[in-house]
């Protein structure tokens, strides 16, 4: 993705007493580079960082937090930017009026920490940690967007794709109810580079964790997933989505023709969003413009 050298601005989003900033105007390709406390209260916590682009349209808006997936290899990890402005992804959420924030969670790229969510060994990974540790990410991320002038206060998506999805269903777990709804794309974790194609650590492992975190998950989701799509592939992903609905959890899965050579990058690819994106808005369509979290009676 190409990235424009210009000098990008730094809000430091920390609680401060001082009056809140003008909006600002709309994002060039570089967009605002946020500085986000994962615990405010905590002068020594990581800081994460995430890019903010803002439509065209005058604010304040709903807000969309989108996630990546993992690194190659942890070498890679530290060099991951966050997506540019007029990478495909971000171009539709913002042209749906959405004030995009593409977040780093901690230990990939500019953002700090280390990279807590590594599920171990191959042989004893453990997925649901990892869902929960990247969902406290995305929401520290969320509480510091939400507490801007630029941000709707209801209305919030969160969007996440491989291992930033698998994120994403850990914070549709929690039933934030600031969430509109959580869409993932090809949601899982343990696909190793060193596997061959269409193979995940333990999968029995993952099915497990899918089904502990949908068990009294009610934000809605939506989980998008390429026929070839060799990472988390549809037998897999079908199972994961069988596994996470089967108390209850609203989750509808969409499997969309063959992707190019790879489905797994249908999300940010060129023309992917031409695929997904009349799936999310006939999604959205049925949602109300903000979630209410449910009674548990399952």
């Amino acid at each position: 993705m190409r990235l424009h050298a210009a000098v990008m601005a730094v809000l430091l989003l920390a609680g401060c007493a001082s009056a809140p900033p003008k909006l600002p105007q709309p994002s060039g390709p570089t967009g605002q580079i946020l500085s986000i406390p994962f615990d405010p209260a905590d002068a020594a916590s990581p800081v994460l960082s995430a890019r903010l682009c803002l439509p065209q349209e005058t604010g304040p808006h709903p807000v969309a937090i989108l996630t990546q997936g993992s690194a190659a290899s942890p070498e890679l990890r530290g060099t991951l930017q966050a997506a540019s402005c007029d990478s495909p992804s971000v171009r539709w959420f913002t042209g749906q009026k959405y004030a995009a924030v593409s977040l780093l969670r901690r230990g990939f790229g500019a953002s700090t920490g280390p990279a807590v969510e590594d599920n171990g060994p191959c042989v004893a990974p453990d997925y649901l940690r990892s869902a929960r540790l990247g969902a406290e990410d995305i929401e520290a991320a969320l509480r510091a967007a939400l507490s801007m002038p630029w941000a709707k206060p209801e209305g919030a998506l969160v969007v996440g794709q491989s291992t930033g999805g698998w994120a994403g269903l850990g914070v549709a777990a929690l039933n934030d109810p600031r969430l509109r709804a959580v869409i993932v794309f090809a949601a899982g974790r343990g696909a190793k580079v060193f596997l061959p194609p269409n193979s995940v650590c333990r999968p029995d492992l993952l099915v497990d964790a899918a089904r502990e975190l949908g068990r009294k998950a009610t934000t809605p989701v939506l989980w998008i997933l390429a026929r070839n799509d060799t990472y988390f592939p549809r037998d897999i992903s079908a199972e994961l989505h069988r596994a996470y609905t089967q108390e209850g959890a609203p989750a509808e899965f969409a499997l969309v023709n063959v992707f190019f050579d790879e489905g797994h990058a249908l999300y940010n690819a060129p023309g992917g969003s031409d695929v997904w994106g009349p799936i999310v808005q006939n999604f959205l369509s049925r949602l109300p413009s903000s979630t209410v979290v449910l009674q548990q009676g399952r």
